[in-house]
């Protein structure tokens, strides 16, 4: 695991002043513009009475993971994070007693598609009032204009393909490509995006990319484009099984090599220089990959059990 003064935001060395917030000053400056880190006064063993409270005034949150919407105090109680306010821009998930070490994961699952160069919302870990980790990440479907807050046009491919939620596994890459056809605004770089994004889950090992974990949001110009991603975890640390992948790749979710991809690629109409390039930039950076686990929260023999997952599906991207 990592030393009790590492950062829980950029996973580097800490001050001596700074190991009390696990955060250092530039880092929580830049995730939540102020040097001092909000406190949040929230224990694991309140969470589940918070979250029934938030439901009972209708803000609840999809998705099967125990989460909390949260917002910063205003100015005249600066410096916590509370479920109570108005400007709801994070989102809080604690530790599982179904999957030990939750937040962690996802926390290095998005730290290493970061590292390979994907698009992701702001997210980082941070410390309860009870000392547990919990993973945080800051909502990109909403913004603040002033004290307003401002919903962004923001819709999952299940909604824009009318599945039914139940139905978020049963489907296939190549229908979230038609999905990005029909309403994106630059489908060829959005289907570039998607498929890269189907390649970094693969070696993460994050079978969890289905319909409702893809988005699609307005832009600055009225337009539609992929959204940034979120929830990537190594779901094979917890799950296990055959299952490689959340949807289908040309009818496989298991067994799949090189040629799948390229095939995949072919399909949606992405260039084969493209798709080979994207391939070979993920075999490049294994290196990189490594030190992200390293550097990671997680437990050593979880580290030990990613890594040698992570090479066996880079193995299967080398050889046709």
């Amino acid at each position: 695991m990592k030393s009790e003064y590492r950062c829980l935001f950029c996973g580097k060395l800490l001050l001596h002043q700074e190991s009390g917030s696990l955060w250092h000053e530039d880092c929580a400056k830049a995730h939540f513009k102020d040097p001092v880190l909000p406190n949040l006064a929230i224990k694991l063993s309140e969470f589940d009475a918070l979250a029934l409270e938030a439901l009972k005034h209708g803000e609840s949150l999809s998705g099967p993971q125990k989460k909390l919407a949260l917002g910063l105090s205003p100015k005249t109680f600066r410096g916590r994070l509370v479920p109570s306010d108005l400007n709801k821009l994070y989102i809080l998930k604690p530790q599982s007693s179904d999957f030990p070490h939750l937040p962690e994961a996802e926390e290095f699952g998005m730290d290493f598609a970061e590292a390979m160069g994907v698009p992701v919302v702001p997210h980082a870990l941070v410390r309860l009032a009870d000392h547990s980790i919990a993973y945080l990440s800051k909502r990109v479907d909403r913004k603040l204009e002033g004290n307003e807050l401002i919903k962004i046009p923001f819709e999952d491919f299940a909604q824009l393909a009318g599945i039914s939620p139940a139905q978020k596994y049963r489907g296939s890459y190549e229908r979230a490509a038609l999905v990005i056809d029909h309403y994106s605004r630059y489908p060829l770089l959005d289907k570039a995006d998607l498929f890269y994004r189907v390649l970094v889950s693969f070696v993460l090992g994050n079978s969890d990319l289905h319909y409702k974990s893809l988005y699609l949001q307005e832009d600055s110009k009225g337009g539609y484009a992929l959204a940034p991603a979120n929830d990537l975890v190594p779901v094979a640390l917890f799950l296990g099984g055959d299952g490689a992948l959340g949807l289908s790749l040309l009818g496989k979710k298991s067994q799949i090599h090189r040629k799948d991809f390229v095939r995949f690629g072919s399909k949606i109409g992405l260039y084969p220089k493209t798709v080979n390039v994207m391939i070979e930039k993920v075999l490049s950076l294994q290196e990189v990959g490594l030190t992200c686990c390293a550097h990671s929260y997680l437990p050593q023999n979880e580290q030990s059990r990613w890594n040698a997952l992570y090479l066996s599906r880079l193995n299967a991207l080398r050889f046709h």
